[in-house]
This record gives C-alpha cells, sequence and structure tokens, in this order.
C-alpha cells in the first residue's frame, strides 16, 4: 500500500499542480470557485491487490466518496483493456 501511495500521488500533484510554485488550499471551495475548464473528475481507473484496502485509503485521504461498486466477468471489453481473457 505505501508503495502504490509513493508512486500515485506524486503524480496525482504533477498533474494538478504542474506550474504552481505554491499551493493553497482552501477548504470551503468548490467547482463553482474556480476558473479553470476543469468541471470534475469523471473517472480514474487503478488496478489494485485489494479493493477494499485501497477505497478505504482513498476515501479517508481524500474525502472521496464511493458513487458505485460493480463487478465485471466475461465481458470482452475488460478482456481487450487488460490483454488477458476471463478479466473478473
Amino acid at each position: 500500500m505505501k508503495t502504490v501511495t509513493k508512486l500515485i500521488l506524486p503524480i496525482v500533484l504533477l498533474c494538478f499542480c504542474w506550474q504552481v510554485s505554491a499551493i493553497e488550499i482552501d477548504k470551503t471551495a468548490n467547482i463553482e470557485d474556480t476558473s479553470t475548464s476543469i468541471m470534475g473528475i469523471n473517472h480514474i481507473g487503478l488496478s489494485v491487490k485489494n479493493l477494499d484496502e485501497t477505497l478505504a485509503f482513498y476515501k479517508e485521504a481524500t474525502d472521496f466518496k464511493l458513487v458505485r461498486r460493480a463487478k465485471v466477468s466475461n465481458n470482452e471489453d475488460a478482456d481487450a483493456l487488460y490483454g488477458h481473457d476471463g478479466v473478473a
């Protein structure tokens, strides 16, 4: 888990803050307060060993809420995406 955190967190920070020299967070701000064209994050895909542990970590670390959780099996699109047959 620590390895995943060490790898993902810097990448996420770089993606959103690559031109910013200092970051000040206003916890009361929301998407309507921004002048950027980013309207929100629709989808993030991660491959993890333990989904329950990962969900617990991100929900606590970010205050994100789980919107939907689904199981996938016998799906040609999932097989093509991951390059394996029988992804579940």
